[in-house]
């Protein structure tokens, strides 16, 4: 869930997110109504084959998503570290 938090901005993050879940679920409740009709169709093969493209999908989709933490936001995070620290030795 992080990972699909991450991918939106703040005033989008649930959309967004819920977005995602919803095309998922739909692709998902057809799926074996699919597989069904191609297995009378193709054999063996036909859910075999869709089940592969519907995995090659998700393989194809985790690379080619954007990278979200960069550095500015390293450089955020150690300024904030350095921060808390200062703030810790002062106590």
């Amino acid at each position: 869930m992080a990972w699909f938090a991450e991918l939106f901005k703040t005033n989008t993050r649930t959309s967004g997110a819920s977005l995602g879940y919803q095309i998922a679920a739909s692709v998902a409740g057809f799926a074996p109504f699919l597989a069904v009709l191609l297995a009378e169709t193709f054999d063996w093969a036909g859910p075999a084959g869709f089940y592969v493209v519907i995995g090659l999908v998700g393989l194809l989709g985790v690379p080619t998503t954007r990278e979200t933490w960069g550095p500015r936001e390293r450089a955020a995070a150690e300024e904030a570290d350095k921060a808390d620290l200062l703030v810790a030795g002062r106590s």
